[in-house]
């Protein structure tokens, strides 16, 4: 700091230092121009953990037998009555076969 005896002094003092007064005026600040742009930001983030689905559906069988195909993914979001699985018909065939022949009057010792 200054030690002045007089005000005077001081403030001619202070007039001619830099950032004080006409003569020792700062330089202006240097500034970075940059310009705008579009694009696509990915936001995602990185954690370890489980997660659970919000709703979640059991599915059982009322019949026994292999399943042949199935009509979804994992994942994804299925509509009420959408068919999900096929089961191998041909368990079901055998099991009829017999009742079929003793509708029709015949029986397997008379084909």
């Amino acid at each position: 700091m200054f030690s002045c005896p007089s005000r005077l002094r001081c403030g001619v003092m202070l007039l001619g230092q830099p950032g004080f007064g006409l003569g020792g005026a700062k330089p202006p600040a240097q500034v970075t121009v940059q310009h705008s742009e579009t694009r696509e930001i990915v936001d995602h983030s990185e954690c370890n953990g489980w997660t659970d689905a919000s709703k979640t559906v059991g599915i059982r069988s009322r019949v026994r037998g292999h399943i042949d195909q199935i009509h979804f993914t994992d994942g994804q979001i299925v509509d009420a009555g959408q068919l999900l699985f096929e089961l191998d018909p041909r368990r079901f065939h055998a099991e009829l076969a017999p009742d079929q022949l003793a509708e029709s009057g015949n029986s397997a010792e008379n084909l």
